[in-house]
């Protein structure tokens, strides 16, 4: 349990819906949980208080961070590690290529255009806008005189 008292009825509040949220955000690890899970056993703690179902304790327990379960990726499986291609000679899309997505669009482009930006909009206005600004940009708080200065050399 933990003591709220010394915080005001608001920031009580705030921090139970923060403490809900964070659960949220995070993920376990499997390793620490199942050594944790272990020695509680060893005390003889009853583990259906801890919130895991009878399946899920079973996984846990029988972990191996080494991988030497029956499966892979399950009880004692491990990941197996990503392969991540080398990019193509030749590129798929190219500068200018506008992609149709469904109801979706991707232009590959420059977000600093009007002209990149019109084609891609169509008139419509964004609900999401995902971009790529220019790297190495100095962010000191200052006007500068040159506006979308090519950094691709840089």
């Amino acid at each position: 349990m933990i003591v709220l008292g010394h915080l005001t009825e608001a920031q009580r509040r705030a921090y139970r819906i923060a403490d809900n949220k964070l659960t949220e955000l995070g993920s376990w690890d499997e390793a620490l949980l199942s050594a944790e899970l272990q020695d509680l056993l060893a005390d003889d703690y009853d583990l259906s208080l801890v919130g895991f179902s009878d399946g899920e304790l079973d996984k846990l327990l029988a972990f191996d961070p080494d991988g030497g379960g029956e499966e892979e990726g399950g009880a004692g499986g491990s990941v197996p590690p990503v392969t991540i291609p080398e990019p193509p000679r030749n590129p798929a899309s190219r500068t200018g290529d506008l992609w149709i997505l469904g109801d979706h669009r991707l232009l590959c482009g420059d977000s600093t255009s009007a002209a990149d930006v019109r084609r891609l909009m169509k008139g419509e206005r964004a609900v999401l806008f995902a971009t790529d600004p220019p790297y190495l940009v100095d962010y000191d708080g200052s006007n500068h005189p040159t506006r979308n200065k090519d950094w691709s050399q840089s």
